[in-house]
């Protein structure tokens, strides 16, 4: 079975296993926010992972990565939690395709995995990035921090 087709028939699970892994990663702006909500961000993430596949074209992700950013950053999520939940689907998708490939595939498919999810982080990080600096956070005060050392 290919890749695409794989990850396609396994979405649901890598899902599941995904949004488990978000529960317990303690992470309160994604306990606030709808499950549902959690559950089609994973599943957009899934799809956008067999598009890549199978276009090879990592534009996409690419764009979603830089969307997502100007979303989460609206709504008060740090980088680093909007990371986790990139790296939650990776791994689920890791231990699944582990799981249901045989050994001389896994370089391959996990290769492939981490460098179309890499290419999303990057714009999510790149995006995330520039929108602070054009907008700092006044949580970003240091002064008390500095008057200490």
């Amino acid at each position: 079975m290919e890749l695409n087709q794989l990850l396609g028939k396994e979405a649901m699970t890598i899902v599941n296993a995904s949004m488990l892994a978000l529960k317990n990663a303690d992470m309160e702006p994604y306990k606030q926010s709808d499950a549902e909500e959690n559950r089609r961000r994973f599943l957009s993430l899934i799809h956008l992972t067999i598009q890549a596949i199978e276009d090879k074209t990592l534009l996409p992700m690419q764009e979603y990565g830089a969307k997502v950013a100007k979303e989460r950053y609206e709504k008060g999520y740090c980088l680093r939690e909007v990371f986790t939940a990139f790296n939650l689907l990776e791994e689920s998708i890791w231990k699944r395709l582990m799981e249901k490939t045989e050994p001389e595939f896994h370089g391959k498919h996990l290769g492939l995995v981490s460098t179309i999810l890499s290419r999303g982080k990057e714009a999510l990080a790149l995006a995330y990035v520039d929108l602070a600096v054009d907008n700092p956070s006044p949580i970003r005060d240091y002064n008390e921090l500095y008057a200490r050392i």
